[in-house]
């Protein structure tokens, strides 16, 4: 019965792990919820073998990474533009991956080499371990509920929902304290594997109503084929192998992982393996990943969007902006069912389906945001500039002002002056700023154009 209650958990955090970082490869909000669901996924798991000490020992270090990634869903939530800055977001990104390998080499080192040296001492160092765990538990459960409450706005609707959600972050938290008890209560695991899968549903229903997407069909979808795929793929393990070992449970971790994996992941598995195989038919590799998308864009687009609330109207202006160099986000827009989108299809006489209006869309922003560009030269920095600079050159252009990659000796012309001016006279929260107002009049101008 134990067993069998945490395979379950073990397959259920897993799938929702591996389906909201799916749902986006580039949010990082999504990547920091899926991974922390992952690495509680596979605390889980070794619950159920019956590990030696020093094993043991190992695992009270790996049950730091959900945390760790949930610190980072949480910074990653908050409001644009109350955000820090991108290099300091980026340090933070990558310094809470490196802190989770670092726990992860560090418990290894510990288990292989520091413990047979402490076994003469190995009670003093249990006690130190005990303590360590506590103050971290401490840190990283208290953190993000001020890091949070300071960040979201005041007036905020959702700053309830903060505080509702991290509460329930803060409650999931003291496992780490009640885990290290010789007595392990069932109970307790699935009340704490409850609230991670409330808090990473969570995560992925305000991933959808930011980007005006449908999400009960796309989520009913990958769940009933990942549990279908894992019936059928167990289900002969288990006729094959009645005997219970730890042989038999580490292979069906070990097949629970792989269907899941290769399930919510199979769009973009299916594209980098076309590349392989349909290598010298580039039309076939396009018109296979062209239905793909549009299968995906099926299921998550919303048929009959309702687009007279003003205020997720500029949301949803913003977020197309934001998407404007990928084509499968903006057709999962609700702007694609503006009345100007299927006027401008049918007066050039094409197709209206997906993609078309995800272009169309596209060519509509375009339009939008030359609009505000002012007459005379190709690049200014007076205030009249400033709306159009903070549009155009990141994402028309695809310039990334503040990135440590962009170099000014590879840029010239009206590049390359717009990047020496963005870092040198616009801190970053001010083009937040900017795009935010800016967006706000492209949503006007979508309005105003019939």
């Amino acid at each position: 019965m134990v067993t069998l209650i945490q395979v379950s958990i073990y397959g259920l955090v897993l799938w929702l792990g591996c389906y909201l970082i799916s749902r986006d490869l580039s949010s990082w909000r999504l990547r920091f919820a899926g991974l922390a669901l992952i690495s509680y996924g596979v605390n889980v798991g070794l619950m159920a073998f019956n590990l030696s000490d020093s094993l043991a020992y190992l695992r009270l270090f790996l049950i730091w990474l959900p945390p760790i990634f949930w610190l980072g869903a949480v910074i990653e939530s908050m409001p644009e533009d109350k955000r820090i800055g991108q290099r300091l977001q980026w340090m933070i990104r990558y310094g809470l991956i490196s802190l989770a390998i670092g726990l992860v080499i560090l418990s290894i080192t510990i288990d292989s080499l520091i413990l047979p040296l402490l076994s003469g001492l190995i009670d003093g160092a249990v006690v130190w371990i005990i303590v360590l765990c506590a103050l971290m538990a401490m840190l990283f459960t208290t953190l993000p509920i001020y890091l949070t409450i300071a960040y979201a706005p005041i007036n905020s609707p959702k700053r309830l929902n903060y505080l509702m959600i991290l509460f329930s972050f803060f409650l999931a938290g003291s496992y780490f304290l009640l885990i290290l008890s010789p007595i392990l209560n069932n109970i307790l695991i699935l009340w704490i594997s409850a609230d991670l899968l409330m808090l990473g549903t969570i995560i992925a229903v305000w991933d959808a109503m930011d980007a005006g997407e449908s999400l009960v069909p796309d989520m009913l979808r990958s769940f009933t084929s990942s549990f279908l795929m894992v019936v059928i793929v167990v289900g002969q393990v288990l006729l094959i192998m009645p005997d219970a070992s730890d042989t038999k449970f580490l292979l069906i971790l070990m097949l629970i992982t792989t269907v899941i994996v290769v399930v919510t992941f199979e769009i973009p598995i299916q594209n980098r393996l076309d590349r392989v195989i349909f290598s010298r038919f580039p039309a076939i590799r396009q018109q296979r990943k062209d239905l793909r998308m549009a299968e995906a864009i099926t299921i998550r687009r919303v048929e009959h969007p309702i687009l007279t609330d003003e205020a997720e109207f500029i949301r949803y202006t913003r977020r197309a902006i934001s998407s404007y160099g990928d084509l499968t986000k903006l057709a999962t827009s609700p702007l694609t069912h503006l009345p100007i989108i299927q006027q401008r299809l049918a007066q050039r006489n094409a197709h209206d389906d997906t993609l078309e209006r995800a272009k169309e869309l596209k060519a509509l922003l375009t339009e939008s945001i030359m609009r505000l560009k002012p007459n005379g030269a190709d690049f200014g920095t007076s205030d009249e500039w400033r709306y159009f600079n903070a549009l155009y050159f990141p994402y028309v252009v695809g310039l990334k002002p503040y990135s440590l990659r962009v170099f000014v000796d590879d840029l010239d012309g009206a590049y390359r002056d717009a990047l020496t001016w963005f870092r040198s006279q616009v801190p970053e929260r001010t083009l937040y700023n900017w795009q935010n107002a800016a967006a706000m009049l492209i949503a006007q101008d979508l309005r105003e154009r019939k």
